[in-house]
């Protein structure tokens, strides 16, 4: 999601030992009248950080689903901390193309180094052999933005059904975070003392946070489509 005048931005206040969830996250940007989210579907990753000190003691996680087959799929994550973030290759495992289900892959460039723009290189690996069947140079992704490849196996490797894939960072040094594929709904759990979080809703697809560490000031998750 990207506005004309920056990423939107929102605040949210939290008790000591307080759980929020909510439940469509895009929607409730929307009811808060938070600039540059308007109507129609968006996706994108979501930069978490306090007023002081860190987010030791906070847990950010959020769940994407789509509808299917009389109900729904989703997945649940955790949120990635700032300073954790993969800073030269990533492997991604058990994705799949079959009839019931599929992956597709996600790049964040969480722009903990700088402004510049990431560039990668994706090999695709058959599950079912462990040989390379296709190489994807020259993937772009601006700073802190998201870049989703949709049904990565069948678009760029027709015939595997199941496979797995390493992403090298070939252009610049901003740390990476991968992800497999999206989901909905977002819940946090703060600790002692009340804190006030502060996110920026960043174009593309879905992205994710761990529990944050201790001294770390920034957490990154991933916002589901709304």
């Amino acid at each position: 999601m990207q506005a004309a005048a920056g990423p939107p931005a929102s605040s949210l206040t939290l008790a000591a030992s307080e759980q929020r969830v909510i439940p469509n996250l895009v929607q409730y940007l929307r009811e808060q009248g938070v600039p540059g989210v308007g109507t129609g579907t968006f996706a994108g990753a979501l930069f978490a950080s306090v007023d002081s000190g860190d987010l030791s003691g906070l847990f950010v996680g959020a769940r994407t689903s789509s509808p299917g087959g009389g109900g729904r799929y989703g997945l649940f994550y955790a949120g990635v901390p700032h300073g954790r973030a993969a800073s030269r290759s990533a492997w991604v495992f058990g994705l799949q193309q079959t009839a019931e289900s599929r992956s597709n892959l996600a790049l964040v460039n969480t722009g903990e180094t700088d402004g510049s723009t990431d560039v990668f290189r994706i090999d695709i690996y058959d599950g079912a052999t462990g040989a390379l069947v296709r190489t994807l140079d020259g993937e772009a992704v601006g700073p802190r933005r998201f870049k989703q490849l949709n049904t990565l196996l069948r678009t760029f490797a027709p015939g595997t059904a199941s496979g797995y894939v390493k992403v090298t960072k070939t252009g610049r040094r901003q740390p990476l975070h991968r992800l497999r594929r999206g989901q909905r709904r977002r819940r946090a759990r703060p600790a002692n003392g009340r804190r006030r979080l502060r996110g920026h809703v960043l174009r593309g697809r879905v992205g994710g946070a761990d529990p944050v560490h201790r001294g770390s000031p920034d957490a990154r998750w991933r916002l589901p489509p709304g």
